[in-house]
């Protein structure tokens, strides 16, 4: 839950998606013949979800033109235990929001609502019968009270399910009116069937008396650094003095403005930067971009991601005379994935911040190619293309713990930044004694209302491995 416009403003789900649900072009994607499966969603849900959504779509998959078939199909994915559903903007004759604000996110089926009692009991009157084993869920997700209950008995529709505190609980009981759902379920069905499964698939697998396998892991020599370069990233040339100092070298996003904005003859020292994500309907602008960027001289590219080698032509000799790194976006947490970018022609990768301080010191002893960091700057919580229209961008965010964040729009993506710099400036020396080649701080124009930032972090410096 997310504020704008101090701490007295209503709370709202600004950021809370709904599931995407494609249901309603299952049979125009049957007509296509480059779709050879489809991804189903399934992570972190239960059999009863899975078993109804492969249900549903198995029937869409084999009776296509059946207005009975697809009834009952949608029927099985309202029966699911998800999240409100939406097609997004995949029909664009009639776009939903997949984005509501003031609409419950809420994952499961709404059961009835908390009672509380004089004596300050509380309890659940059920709108439908429930199982022996069902999973229910008290509040939403994003309420610090919310609890998980499972039941041991089964209970008639109207029937009363007690609450009990929550051993060691400080967030208190649920208040009075707060949703119940249904979460998960074990039908009795789907038990038999997935015992069935099991028993099938026991007598598939043969015992192996093979012995276990001996892999090890490749390991590379790691990359020579001849020297450490420093390098402030801006939107556009900055004009004046920087605190990047002279000693540091410039890198800038590439757009079309920025590129006419700065002097041919300066144009081959900058680092271009293209954006994280580029979208297929963008694509084109970009190549003309790129191509008119090696016109006036530019040699050096910070790729978002590796399919962005293909912006500058797939001919041989096309990319003669360019070096590529694989940016920050590209999420590098392997020397494994180092050595791809070599194949793949790249001088050099970055290392998300988003590691932790134990893996990205670790990593330039075994990348095979020079490894940068980005030291400083707003780091983006996330990148999104589309934004709930109540979110108005450039304006104060505030947390559930009333911290602050803004959205900036760029180019076709709307950027999520905390209200504060990253900077790991306190870890230069041990970055630098890793073995790490490039130091970057990303200079974003600071917000208006945020004057001073009230701390900085280290992100992920101090978290273990997850």
């Amino acid at each position: 839950m997310y504020r704008q416009g101090g701490l007295k403003s209503k709370p709202e789900r600004l950021f809370s998606c709904q599931d995407l649900s494609l249901d309603v072009l299952t049979k125009t994607l049957l007509e296509l013949p480059q779709v050879r499966s489809w991804k189903i969603e399934g992570r972190k849900k239960g059999p009863h979800y899975v078993y109804y959504v492969t249900t549903a779509y198995r029937m869409l998959r084999d009776d296509p033109g059946s207005a009975e078939t697809r009834k009952a199909a949608f029927s099985l994915l309202e029966q699911a235990l998800g999240r409100p559903g939406t097609h997004g903007v995949f029909l664009p004759q009639r776009p939903y929001p997949p984005v509501k604000p003031g609409l419950e996110t809420a994952s499961g089926l709404p059961v009835g609502q908390v009672k509380r009692e004089p004596g300050g009991g509380a309890y659940v009157q059920t709108r439908q019968e429930l199982l022996a084993g069902d999973l229910l869920r008290l509040g939403c997700e994003d309420d610090p009270w919310h609890q998980t209950i499972p039941l041991r008995r089964s209970v008639p529709k109207g029937g009363r399910i007690d609450i009990r505190p929550v051993p060691g609980s400080r967030s208190g009981p649920p208040p009075s009116k707060a949703p119940a759902f249904l979460i998960d379920r074990r039908e009795p069905e789907l038990t038999r069937l997935i015992a069935g499964m099991e028993k099938d698939i026991a007598h598939c697998v043969e015992p192996s008396e093979k012995e276990a396998g001996h892999f090890r892991p490749r390991s590379y020599a790691p990359a020579t650094v001849e020297k450490r370069v420093d390098m402030h990233v801006f939107r556009a040339l900055p004009r004046g003095k920087t605190r990047g100092g002279k000693a540091a070298e410039t890198g800038i996003w590439l757009e079309r403005s920025a590129l006419l904005d700065t002097p041919r003859p300066v144009t081959g020292r900058i680092c271009w930067w293209l954006p994280p994500v580029i979208w297929p309907s963008e694509e084109a602008k970009y190549r003309r971009v790129v191509e008119e960027a090696r016109e006036r001289g530019a040699k050096r590219f910070m790729l978002g991601a590796p399919w962005q080698v293909g912006l500058f032509g797939d001919a041989p000799g096309e990319r003669d005379g360019v070096s590529f790194i694989a940016g920050p976006f590209c999420n590098l947490a392997s020397a494994h994935t180092a050595a791809q970018y070599a194949e793949l022609g790249f001088a050099g990768a970055f290392a998300s911040p988003e590691l932790s301080g134990a893996e990205l010191l670790s990593l330039p002893r075994q990348s095979p190619l020079p490894l940068g960091i980005v030291v400083g700057g707003f780091w983006p919580l996330g990148i999104t293309r589309i934004l709930a229209e109540e979110v108005r961008l450039e304006e104060p965010i505030l947390s559930p713990r009333g911290e602050v964040a803004f959205v900036r729009k760029i180019g076709g993506n709307h950027w999520i930044y905390p209200g504060w710099e990253l900077d790991l400036g306190v870890h230069r020396k041990e970055l630098e004694h890793a073995g790490y080649a490039f130091f970057v701080t990303l200079r974003e124009p600071w917000p208006r209302f945020l004057e001073t930032a009230p701390r900085t972090s280290v992100f992920n410096w101090d978290q273990g491995l997850l």
